[in-house]
C-alpha cells in the first residue's frame, strides 16, 4: 500500500513525522536544547512534534513532505487548489524552510491540474511570418468555406489566394469535395491563368492533405507546405479572406441566401479591386499594372505604361509592394509578440502536454472536457514553433502542432505517478472498428467477401472482410445487397 493510500488524517502524519524527527539533522541541535530544556527562540516540543511558533515543523523527508503536500492540495476536501490557496492551507498546521517554492513546484507539476484547468501560461512561441515570394502566382494558398445553404447545387467555396498579390479566386464546390474534385477546379481555375506555383500552402483538412491530391501535386511538380494543425496565424490570409466573403454575400444575397454562386464573380472583383492595407495597391494593379473599370462611363485617362515599359513597371511595384507587405508583417509580429514569450525549447523524446482547446472529441460536453492532453511524447521539430506529437491512433487529427497550443511536462521532484486518463477519442476516430458502409463484394471460392469503408478511417484503410467479421452490421449488409442486387451474394 502507498503512503498515499495509508495515510488519511492529519493523526496519520503526524505521527509519520514523530517518527521521523529525530533522524532528521537539520534540528538535532535544537530538538537536544529542548530536551535538555534550554529554550530555543521560537520553537517548542509538544507530544512528540517539533513545533516553530505555532506551526508543526516537516522534516525534509521527501515522502512526508509529498503527503503532507498532498492532504492540502489533492484532498477531495481541498479540490486541487492553485499554488496560493495550497499555501494558505498547509501554512495554517505546518512549517518548514522554502515551503513556498515547494508548493509552486507541486501545483506546477500536478497531473490532474494541467489536464483540469485552464492554462494562465503566457502563450509560447513568438509570430512566425512565412517568406513572402519574389512574383504574383508563384505561391499561393487553398481554404474552403463550408456550412453554406445550397445555391445551384453547391454548398461551399474553394478560396485560392496569391500570397503576393493578395488576388483571389473564388470557386463553387462541395462541401464534401474530394482530392479529385479539388485537383479538377485548380486545373480549370487556377492553372489555366497562372500557371503552377512554386509553393502551395493547404489548409489541413481532408479536402487537400488526401494521399490522391498529395500525388496530383507531386506529379504535377508542387511542393506541399502544410500549415500546422489549429494555428491560423501561420497562414491568416486565408481566414481573412473567409470573412470577406461571408460579409459581401451578406450583404447581395436573397432572404433564402439561394443566390451565393451568382454574386461569386461580383466578390472576386470587388475584393480583387480594392487596395490591399499591406502592399498599398490593389491586387489587380499588382498583377496588370492598372486598375480595371468597375463603372459605366468612366472617362478617366488611365496612365498604363507602353508595353515596353510595362515589365519594368510591374517589376518596381511588386518590389515596392513586397517590402511594405514585410514592413507590414513586422508591425503585425511586433503587436503579436507584446502577451508572448519566447518558445520553450523542446526536444525529440521530451513529454508536452496539448492544449484541448480545438479538438473535439466523443465525450459528451466540452464543458467538462480536461484542457490540458497527455502527455505525449515529440517525435520531431517542424520548422521553428512547431512539433509532431506521438498521438494515439483514436485522435485523427494532424499531429504537427504550433508550440502555443503545448506546455512541456514539468519535472515532478515527488515523482508522482500520472492520473490515468480515459483514451482520447476524437469525433473522427473511434477506437473500434465500425463499418461505415459496405462497397463491393467478391466471390473468394466458396466465400464472399466484402470491401469494407472503416468509419474514421480513409480509402487507404479499405479492407475484404468475409460475412462473418460483419455480425454487427446486418443493416449496412442488407443496404449494400439492396442497392447493389447483381453485386456477389451468400
Amino acid at each position: 500500500m502507498s503512503m498515499r493510500q495509508a495515510i488519511q488524517t492529519d493523526s496519520d502524519l503526524n505521527d509519520l513525522i514523530r517518527d521521523a524527527l529525530h533522524d532528521n539533522k537539520a534540528v538535532y541541535k535544537i530538538l537536544k536544547s529542548l530536551e535538555e530544556d534550554i529554550p530555543v527562540k521560537g520553537w517548542k516540543i509538544d507530544n512528540g512534534l517539533l513545533y516553530y511558533h505555532d506551526w508543526i515543523y516537516v522534516p525534509n523527508e521527501p515522502e512526508i513532505r509529498k503527503a503532507v503536500l498532498e492532504s492540502r492540495h489533492d484532498n477531495p476536501s481541498t479540490g486541487h487548489p492553485g499554488q496560493f490557496r495550497t499555501l494558505d492551507l498547509l501554512s495554517r498546521d505546518y512549517y518548514w524552510s522554502g515551503m513556498k517554492q515547494s508548493v509552486t513546484k507541486y501545483v506546477q507539476a500536478c497531473n490532474s491540474c494541467i489536464h483540469s484547468k485552464h492554462s494562465n501560461w503566457a502563450p509560447e512561441g513568438l509570430l512566425q511570418n512565412i517568406d513572402l515570394p519574389n512574383k504574383p502566382w508563384e505561391e499561393i494558398t487553398y481554404d474552403l468555406i463550408v456550412g453554406l445553404p445550397t445555391s445551384e447545387g453547391y454548398n461551399a467555396i474553394l478560396t485560392v489566394v496569391d500570397r503576393l498579390s493578395k488576388m483571389v479566386h473564388f470557386i463553387p464546390t462541395h462541401s464534401d469535395a474530394t482530392a479529385v474534385d479539388v485537383a479538377n477546379l485548380f486545373v480549370s481555375f487556377v492553372w489555366k491563368l497562372h500557371g503552377l506555383p512554386r509553393k502551395t500552402i493547404l489548409d489541413q483538412g481532408p479536402q487537400f492533405n488526401a494521399k490522391f491530391l498529395r500525388q496530383v501535386y507531386k506529379r504535377l511538380g508542387i511542393e506541399p507546405h502544410f500549415s500546422t494543425a489549429y494555428r491560423p496565424q501561420v497562414d491568416g490570409q486565408s481566414e481573412r479572406l473567409n470573412q470577406f466573403v461571408e460579409i459581401y454575400l451578406r450583404h447581395y444575397i436573397n432572404y433564402r441566401q439561394t443566390d451565393w454562386v451568382a454574386s461569386l464573380p461580383l466578390a472576386e472583383f470587388a475584393y480583387n479591386n480594392g487596395k490591399h492595407s499591406g502592399s498599398k495597391h490593389s491586387p489587380f494593379y499588382m498583377c496588370y499594372g492598372y486598375n480595371p473599370d468597375f463603372t459605366v462611363g468612366n472617362t478617366k485617362e488611365s496612365h498604363v505604361p507602353q508595353a515596353n515599359n510595362l515589365a519594368d513597371f510591374l517589376k518596381e511595384i511588386q518590389t515596392e509592394a513586397k517590402a511594405a507587405l514585410e514592413i507590414a508583417a513586422r508591425q503585425s509580429a511586433q503587436y503579436y509578440d507584446l502577451n508572448r514569450r519566447e518558445a520553450t525549447k523542446l526536444e525529440v523524446g521530451d513529454k508536452v502536454y496539448l492544449s484541448s482547446a480545438n479538438i473535439k472529441t466523443s465525450r459528451p460536453s466540452h464543458k467538462l472536457e480536461h484542457k490540458q492532453l497527455g502527455p505525449y511524447k515529440v517525435l520531431e521539430k517542424i520548422g521553428r514553433n512547431s512539433y509532431k506529437l506521438d498521438l494515439p491512433k483514436s485522435m485523427k487529427v494532424h499531429p504537427v502542432f504550433n508550440i502555443a497550443l503545448l506546455h512541456k511536462k514539468p519535472v515532478d521532484k515527488y515523482d508522482r505517478d500520472p492520473v490515468p486518463l480515459p483514451p482520447v477519442v476524437t469525433a473522427d476516430g473511434e477506437e473500434e472498428y465500425t463499418v461505415e458502409r459496405i462497397l463491393d463484394s467478391k466471390k473468394v471460392g466458396q466465400q464472399v467477401k466484402y470491401l469494407v469503408k472503416w468509419k474514421g478511417y480513409g480509402p487507404e484503410d479499405n479492407t475484404w472482410e468475409p460475412k462473418a467479421h460483419l455480425a454487427n452490421a446486418p443493416e449496412k449488409l442488407a443496404k449494400f445487397h439492396h442497392e447493389h442486387p447483381e453485386a456477389a451474394g451468400p
